[in-house]
């Protein structure tokens, strides 16, 4: 079983590594399974019902959901359950024989919650025994974010300090659990690709090894 996460703070180049070595991976012939737990099952849908607007994990923060909404209550709550199905969608890929690659992991969505001032200790508690099996952080300074965030059209510009303790919670999991951390803002994308290919090759290499 290959469960391989890309995290790190926005603008760090989770999607877009994760979605190359998706690719590549799947021209070596391997079957890949591609999660992106940036996109929800159905809170995004209730989301539209309720207020009228899609709201994504891009879009939480208070400017979004006033304290008093009904949806900011019962949002964390409803988000454990939808990330859960994600999971659980996932672990059926694995059965299938996919190489399962997550951009982000169930733990992301409490982070940033937790960050943007939501209450969601106890349920981050639980959510953090949850973990793949490989994991790799790509790491960039709180200034570089905003500058990427900045650049994009359809992104919500997050204040450093949120940024700031999200990057602090990966880095301690990333040393907790031994994932390799690369930093994307000192190296080209095509060097962080290659570096990123290296760690997956050993990885798959020692997998094979252990079967037999």
């Amino acid at each position: 079983m290959v469960f391989l996460v890309f995290d790190g703070i926005d603008g760090s180049g989770k999607s877009t590594h994760a979605k190359e070595v998706a690719k590549w991976l799947k021209n070596e012939g391997y079957r890949v399974k591609l999660v992106e737990f940036n996109r929800y099952l159905f809170v995004d849908k209730l989301a539209i019902k309720i207020r009228g607007q899609r709201i994504t994990k891009e879009t939480i923060s208070g400017e979004y959901l006033p304290k008093l909404d009904v949806l900011r209550v019962l949002r964390p709550w409803l988000s454990l359950i939808d990330n859960m199905l994600f999971l659980l969608l996932s672990y059926i890929d694995v059965l299938k024989g996919h190489v399962v690659i997550y951009d982000r992991y169930i733990w992301s969505t409490f982070i940033k919650y937790e960050a943007l001032g939501y209450p969601v200790k106890l349920i981050k508690k639980v959510v953090m025994f949850m973990r793949p099996n490989y994991g790799i952080l790509l790491d960039i300074p709180v200034s570089t974010s905003i500058k990427r965030i900045n650049e994009r059209k359809y992104h919500l510009p997050y204040p450093t300090h949120v940024l700031l303790k999200e990057r602090i919670e990966y880095l301690k999991i990333a040393r907790r659990l031994g994932y390799p951390i690369i930093d994307t803002s000192i190296n080209s994308k095509d060097k962080v690709q290659c570096l990123i290919r290296k760690i997956v090759r050993r990885i798959l290499t020692s997998r094979i090894k252990q079967r037999f």
